[in-house]
Formats: C-alpha cells, sequence, structure tokens
C-alpha cells in the first residue's frame, strides 16, 4: 500500500465545526454542510486557482441536513423526518418521503434498476421500488448507518463504522476490509471512475479502483475525514472536524 504525504493537499475553507457533508456539482459549485444543524452553505468557485470564493447561506432548516446527492439533475436532501427533493437547483423543496422521528442520514439510487436507498440511524437501510412512495428493510434493522453512495453499475455501498457493499440490489452485503482491522472509518464516495474513496478517524483517505479488494492510502493522517466528494475532474474534496475543507493538489 502506498502512502502520500500531506503535500497532496491544501486548504480550500477553514471551519473550526465539524463539516457534515460536502458536494459539487457540474459547474463547480460547492454546497456544504457545517455541523449539520447550522443549515447548507455554497461557493461559487470564480478563479481557475480557487482564489476567489463566495460563501453565502444557500439553505437552512429546522431539521438536522445530513446530506445531499443529485441524480438527472434532480437534488435529494437527506434529513431528520425524511427526504425532501428539488428540481429547480434548490430554489424550492418537496417532500419525498416522511419519515417522523427517523435520521435519514443518506440517500443513494441504483442507476442500473432505479431502485431508491436510505440509510438511517435506527432502522438501518430501506429500499424503495416505487421512487419513494413505499420502503422496505434491506437488513442490518438494528445498526446505524451514515452514508450510501451508488457506482455507475449497480453497486451501492454503505457505512457504518465499516463499509459494506452490495452488487445484488440490497438483498445481500459484504463487509470491505479497509487498513487495519481497527480502522474506523467515517466517510466514502465513488468517483467518476467508479475508484472508492474512504475516509477514516485518524488513519488518512484511502482509494481502491477494484471496488475495494487493494486500497492505496492518500494522506491526511491524524486527521477526522467526515465527508467526501469528488468533482467531475476527479479532484477530491475532504470535509474535516476543526480543519475545514480539504482539496487533492491532484486529480485521480
Amino acid at each position: 500500500m502506498r502512502t502520500h504525504n500531506d503535500g497532496y493537499w491544501r486548504v480550500v475553507k477553514k471551519y473550526y465545526n465539524l463539516v457534515g457533508f460536502i458536494f459539487v456539482d457540474n459547474s463547480g459549485k460547492i454546497l456544504i454542510g457545517v455541523n449539520s444543524v447550522e443549515g447548507m452553505f455554497g461557493s461559487y468557485i470564480e478563479s481557475p486557482d480557487n482564489t476567489a470564493n463566495i460563501w453565502s447561506d444557500d439553505y437552512t432548516s429546522q431539521n438536522r441536513i445530513n446530506n445531499l446527492k443529485m441524480y438527472n439533475d434532480t437534488l435529494y436532501l437527506a434529513k431528520y423526518g425524511g427526504v425532501a427533493v428539488s428540481g429547480d437547483e434548490g430554489k424550492n423543496w418537496d417532500e419525498l418521503s416522511n419519515f417522523t422521528n427517523t435520521d435519514v442520514t443518506d440517500f443513494a439510487i441504483n442507476k442500473n434498476t432505479g431502485s431508491f436507498f436510505i440509510s438511517t440511524i435506527s432502522k438501518g437501510i430501506l429500499k424503495s421500488g416505487d421512487k419513494g412512495k413505499t420502503w422496505k428493510q434491506t437488513g442490518f434493522k438494528n445498526r446505524p448507518f451514515y452514508s450510501l453512495s451508488s457506482s455507475n453499475n449497480e453497486y451501492i455501498c454503505a457505512l457504518s463504522g465499516k463499509l459494506f457493499i452490495t452488487k445484488d440490489d440490497g438483498n445481500s452485503w459484504n463487509e470491505l476490509q479497509i487498513g487495519e482491522p481497527a480502522t474506523l472509518i467515517l466517510s466514502f464516495t465513488f468517483t467518476s471512475k467508479d475508484y472508492l474513496v474512504a475516509g477514516t478517524e485518524n488513519d488518512g483517505i484511502f482509494v481502491s479502483e477494484n471496488y475495494g479488494n487493494i486500497w492505496e492510502n492518500k494522506g491526511l493522517k491524524n486527521y477526522k475525514i467526515y465527508s467526501l466528494r469528488v468533482d467531475s475532474d476527479n479532484y477530491i474534496y475532504a470535509g474535516t472536524e476543526s480543519h475545514g475543507i480539504l482539496k487533492s493538489k491532484n486529480p485521480l
């Protein structure tokens, strides 16, 4: 396993609170959730070297915001109490599904089957085959899950301190081994190349080009990486606790 030092990274935005999620759209706009309960903030990158940034409050909610995803130009917001949907770049939101007293931590769509998946703190992972009208359990009923992500094929990964992958639309799940057995995984995402990127508590960022069979360490050891996103040019953004947002100096 090769290791990169922290010269691979640079600071994009300094925050002393926990950066709970990062979202980068195709235009280069960054949306982040700071400490989850503080709302969602936006940045438009105005220069090629990212030196000119304008940050503004884009969306606030009385409910905790956990994650934001885009599928086919539609935004899906995972939050305490359900999933909100916007088809106009976040100007207006509708409730996709209402889960009273349930912390919905993330959302993903199987790009082949069209199945919707949500991860929750109290109900494990749920799946919908009718675009969110009804939901059923896919396993891990009593285990809290914090993140979901879908690959370009039918693979879905789910995070609960360890990383799990399904290759059959949620019918079965297998654990992926990253680093040492005691390594705690805090975040992950797929890239456009279908690489897996995983952030840990103090063990750095790991990248796999083969769905978790072999991992390469990309540095940031002793950082708590609570959120990850990879942009359309395959640069990695890492949201941390106390160190703000960092971006890789080179693409994957």
